[in-house]
């Protein structure tokens, strides 16, 4: 399956995006060791998203306090999301949580497209069940 040229860009700043975030997440996670409880307001996810010129108006704070990153990726009908959806698993996996195990929560607005979602990801004969389960081990 060939990108098409917005979709390469779409996932070229994603890209850039984890690589950015994981970089800054491991700095500010060596300099939480060294300053200890001082250090609890060190938001990592503002400042990979400031280094990337990006705007961020957003508290991504998990009940445990920890920060974590959230995006949302804007595509018309048609333009290829859930596409798009299974590369940003991809990069994400690779290139920020680089693991094969996790939760990843997959949002969509209506009945239909859940459902055509899930045929799509059930079904391993489906391309884009292929590319999730070389990312995440088959599992």
């Amino acid at each position: 399956m060939f990108l098409k040229n917005y979709q390469i860009k779409v996932v070229g700043e994603l890209k850039r995006f984890f690589q950015t975030a994981r970089e800054t997440r491991d700095a500010i996670e060596t300099a939480k060791k060294a300053l200890g409880k001082d250090a609890h307001y060190l938001d990592w996810v503002q400042i990979a998203f400031n280094k990337l010129h990006k705007p961020y108006n957003d508290q991504s704070i998990n009940g445990c306090g920890n920060y974590y990153p959230r995006i949302c990726i804007k595509v018309p009908t048609g333009g290829g999301k859930t596409l798009l959806a299974v590369e940003a698993i991809r990069e994400y996996k690779n290139l920020f949580d680089q693991r094969r195990t996790g939760l990843v929560v997959w949002i969509v607005p209506s009945e239909t497209i859940y459902t055509q979602t899930v045929n799509k990801l059930k079904d391993k004969g489906n391309y884009l069940r292929q590319l999730l389960d070389q990312c995440s081990g088959g599992k």
